[in-house]
């Protein structure tokens, strides 16, 4: 009898440099035996500030090299299984998952095996994270049964002190830790106990950056003219979430009943390294899902958007964009990105040097303004879309059924329009 082991296919890793969230990351991509494409990303530890690219460039090939070479290391754990009737032995290859680093699990094992329970932002989030996991676990060589609790505790402290990121956030990273942990017992049978077990960090008392309302009347006025005019008025007056001022359509309108309803939402995701728009038609949660009277100082600026988009419809004809009757889009009907949204908010908060908020931070300031101006919470719960009325309560800072009430402020306080 022969042994015929030998190695046919050979991995090639082709290195890409992007950035996410002002870190360089790289994306190793590569085709399995099976010619599926792969591209696991690794965190580079690098910030993307001048003078850094060439140094990321080169870590990125580093880690691209020393991944290819693991890839094209034969693997130890062999079982030979022997083929009745044929003159052979076929040396099969068994992985041992418990003695794999552990960042090689999150990534190859345990991802591709939750990726389809998940919709596509919660897998965007969790692909994130385990980059970021990957990265710490595996430049220590730390494998799925080696992982110790002190391990875990030690990537908080890592997460905390050298990348300076909050408690929420870490909660976050935990939250794919734990889960990748108690399917390696659960699901692949290679642990007996989960080390990130009771792990959980405590939650830092939340304290919202908002605006008050001078700080709004403010804002408003230099926003004045600006393409995300309306997307700070909406969120400003109403509280919308960001997704649920991009979903905005025109059939949300009515014009004669004077009401407005969130019931689509827009967002986005990066899923291997690519810019995804993710459109629902639902909010997110049941709650989120309402119909609000229309401020008249808001269904003026809606008739007019209604108005020039029409006219824009003439003007560019078939080669007009806007076919899902969009209200947030710019001149040629193209739906104006969420992620261009808050990048362009923070542009216009940095060039008229105002209080540094995010645009997220306009429901919080919303909320905060209604209280101030003894709307009951009760309400401010229903006018936000909040299913809980304790995230109301953080929402809305102590300096927030009937719905009119919240339009008549809101409209009083900050246009001094007529109210609904």
């Amino acid at each position: 009898m022969t042994n015929t082991a030998t190695q046919e296919f050979v991995y090639v890793v082709k290195p890409v440099l992007v950035t996410s969230r002002g870190w360089f990351q790289v994306i190793l991509n590569y085709y399995d035996e099976n010619h599926k494409r792969k591209q696991p990303w690794r965190s580079l530890n690098i910030q993307d500030k001048p003078g850094n690219k060439n140094k990321a460039k080169l870590k990125a090939r580093k880690i691209a090299e020393e991944f290819e070479r693991e890839l094209n290391t034969p693997k130890v754990n062999e079982e030979v299984i022997q083929c009745t009737g044929q003159d052979k032995i076929i040396v099969k290859t068994v992985e041992n998952k418990a003695k794999m680093l552990y960042g090689d699990y999150l990534l190859n094992e345990w991802l591709p095996f939750v990726k389809s329970s998940l919709e596509i932002t919660s897998y965007s989030g969790y692909e994130s994270k385990a980059n970021i996991i990957t990265d710490y676990f595996n430049n220590l060589n730390i494998t799925v049964e080696n992982l110790k609790r002190a391990d875990i505790k030690d990537f908080y402290t890592y997460l905390q002190k050298t990348r300076n990121i909050k408690n929420k956030t870490v909660n976050r990273y935990h939250s794919v830790i734990h889960k990748s942990l108690e399917d390696a017992i659960s699901e692949f049978e290679i642990l007996d106990v989960n080390p990130a077990h009771g792990l959980r960090k405590k939650e830092e008392h939340y304290i919202s950056n908002y605006y008050k309302q001078k700080d709004l009347e403010l804002l408003f006025s230099v926003a004045k003219g600006n393409f995300i005019e309306l997307h700070i008025l909406l969120a400003s007056y109403y509280g919308f979430r960001r997704e649920e001022v991009c979903g905005l359509k025109w059939t949300a309108i009515d014009f004669e009943a004077h009401t407005i309803t969130v019931a689509h939402t827009v967002t986005h995701a990066m899923v291997n390294g690519k810019y995804t728009v993710v459109k629902k038609d639902r909010c997110k949660n049941k709650t989120s899902n309402r119909t609000l009277p229309l401020i008249p100082f808001i269904e003026e600026l809606l008739k007019k958007e209604y108005k020039k988009q029409q006219e824009n419809k003439l003007k560019y004809g078939n080669s007009y964009k806007n076919k899902e009757n969009y209200i947030l889009v710019d001149e040629e009907g193209k739906l104006i990105r969420p992620d261009r949204v808050t990048r362009r908010f923070g542009e216009l908060i940095e060039d008229k040097k105002l209080r540094k908020i995010e645009f997220r931070q306009l429901r919080h300031s919303c909320a905060t303004l209604l209280l101030a101006n003894d709307v009951p919470l009760e309400d401010i719960q229903v006018w936000l879309g909040h299913s809980d009325i304790k995230t109301t309560q953080i929402y809305a800072n102590s300096e927030v059924v009937n719905k009119r009430t919240p339009a008549k402020v809101i409209s009083n306080v900050l246009s001094n329009k007529k109210s609904v």
